[in-house]
């Protein structure tokens, strides 16, 4: 029988199995659920961007798609986030990865400046143009610890539990917060989508009943124990009360608190040049000019004068990990909350 291609807008009778598709895949334990861990992939609304391979009706391969625009300030871009990568394992070795892959890649390309996935086989996307970039930092190794973040003034909730008026405080802080940063973009929508991640929990600080600052720990089965949100990257001295725990921090911050391990922010792949190489000649105030990317080699100026990198070997100058020193005072560091990667 023919493979068809399609998406779960088109054919919704699938979602089931597709969503067992992807926890087989991923090798999901029982009693944890990866529709509740990435609502914001599975979510109706977002069914156009669920790629699929069918073989009559079995589910062969799948690709998820969430565009979400990555902004500093008020320098912004279109991104593709991809996840929820899967093959059936009675179709692997049948190309039929490289299929939907390549249909994804050229889909999303014309509107989207970049890609943006996470995965262990950074090998197997390298032979994509996909390229590891970035670091986050985390502080300590202590996973969640109730009494001890009641004795700061942390109080255990969920972001559901909250009334309207207490989510619009958290957008501001959010908004303080990633201030400086290139971030996603957050919308009230994006935060209605987010509060059905159930598998996360919120603790919130008050004064005067008004939250001054709040942070997220665990994501089900896919960031147990890490503080993997938070809204007070500004202030060492409440930092350092966190030292111990699992609590993720942009690169920037390894100039100043002590971690325990460096990961990759995650794996990225230029999408329409055009787009990408305006987004960083904003970033860098019109001092770093891409002028072509071609054959894997970026030919870019700096203050006027030219150079000539490998694709990755920009990527790494530009974005981290350890990006050049020269580039530091321009602020271009990540940051990708654990509740917007998928």
């Amino acid at each position: 029988m023919k493979i068809n291609r399609t998406n779960l807008a088109q054919n919704p009778e699938l979602y089931n199995e597709t969503v067992r598709l992807i926890e087989k895949s991923f090798n999901y334990p029982p009693g944890h659920s990866f529709e509740d861990d990435f609502y914001n992939l599975l979510t109706p609304i977002n069914h156009k961007h669920n790629h699929i391979l069918v073989d009559g009706d079995k589910v062969v391969a799948h690709i998820g798609v969430n565009l979400k625009e990555v902004a500093k300030d008020e320098i912004s871009c279109l991104v593709a986030f991809i996840g929820g990568v899967a093959v059936n394992e009675d179709y692997r070795g049948q190309g039929h990865f490289k299929t939907l892959f390549n249909y994804v890649i050229e889909k999303y390309s014309e509107n989207c400046a970049f890609f943006l996935l996470w995965s262990d086989k950074s090998e197997l996307y390298k032979k994509y143009d996909f390229y590891e970039f970035g670091a986050v930092t985390q502080l300590g190794q202590k996973e969640e610890d109730e009494d001890y973040f009641n004795s700061l003034g942390f109080k255990k909730t969920k972001l559901k539990s909250l009334k309207e008026e207490e989510i619009k405080k958290l957008h501001k802080l959010y908004k303080h917060n990633v201030s400086g940063y290139l971030a996603p973009k957050r919308t009230p929508r994006s935060w209605d989508t987010i509060s059905n991640i159930v598998t996360t929990d919120l603790y919130i600080q008050k004064d005067n009943r008004e939250i001054t600052n709040y942070f997220f720990i665990n994501k089900g089965f896919d960031l147990p124990g890490v503080i993997h949100e938070n809204s007070f990257f500004k202030d060492e001295p409440l930092l350092e009360k966190f030292k111990e725990y699992k609590l993720w921090l942009p690169e920037k911050h390894s100039t100043y608190m002590e971690s325990s391990a460096s990961l990759y922010t995650g794996i990225i792949k230029i999408a329409n040049t055009a787009l990408f190489s305006d987004f960083i000649r904003k970033i860098f105030s019109n001092d770093l000019l891409i002028s072509e990317v071609i054959d894997n080699n970026v030919e870019f100026s700096f203050k006027e004068e030219d150079f000539t990198l490998p694709l990755d070997e920009f990527v790494h100058f530009i974005l981290g990990p350890h990006p050049a020193e020269e580039f530091l005072p321009y602020g271009n560091w990540f940051f990708i909350p654990g509740l917007d990667s998928i």
